[in-house]
């Protein structure tokens, strides 16, 4: 049973998402409660769900695996990085201050992780004009999933357009007008709507 927070509880400060990463993770901040300095607080354990604690049908905190932060002696202020289950999903936090035979739950805040990172830039574009159309082609973008390519087209030196999305790593271009130059670039899309730069 936990003691009550409102006296003498860690309180959350923040939580926020990690600048420039592909998610996964939140830095959570919280303040230890003065009086606990007295209660030989031994650290704090983060607890998360992605259910609403005070709503119907909520099953119970989970813990992250080794998730145990050291209490360090004179400091109140402490600030950790934590995981998430999934990106772009609210997920509740609490964090409780443990002594060898107590504990001490802060107040509920909720936040989340996003991936913010454009994936890798497609390589390996190939261009081949066949008999009335023109072949593309690139190679796969590996270090994350990609949910799928865009293709854009210039004419006559003109402005890149978008020409297609496709989930292949070909392309086919039949509306060809004899007599235009054409050039092409690809981008990679991921799950979290990122779209890389231009090949």
């Amino acid at each position: 049973m936990f003691s009550q927070y409102e006296v003498y509880g860690p309180q959350i400060l923040a939580v926020e998402d990690v600048p420039d990463d592909h998610g996964g993770k939140v830095i959570l901040s919280w303040r230890t409660n003065e009086s606990l300095q007295w209660e030989g607080i031994e650290g704090f354990v983060v607890l998360f769900t992605e259910q609403d604690p005070e709503g119907p049908g909520f099953k119970g905190w989970l813990q992250f695996p080794g998730n145990f932060f050291r209490a360090i002696a004179g400091t109140m202020n402490y600030q950790v990085a934590v995981p998430v289950l999934h990106n772009d999903v609210l997920t509740y936090y609490a964090v409780v201050a443990v002594s060898y035979n107590q504990a001490w739950r802060s107040n509920v805040v909720s936040g989340m992780a996003h991936d913010n990172l454009p994936p890798a830039v497609p390589t390996g574009l190939g261009v081949a004009e066949m008999d009335g159309y023109v072949q593309i082609w690139w190679a796969p973008v590996e270090m994350e999933p990609i949910k799928y390519y865009t293709v854009y087209r210039s004419v006559n030196d003109g402005a890149m357009e978008l020409l297609d999305h496709t989930i292949d790593l070909e392309y086919t271009d039949t509306d060809m007008v004899p007599g235009n130059t054409y050039l092409y670039a690809v981008t990679a899309t991921d799950y979290a709507a990122n779209e890389s730069e231009k090949s």
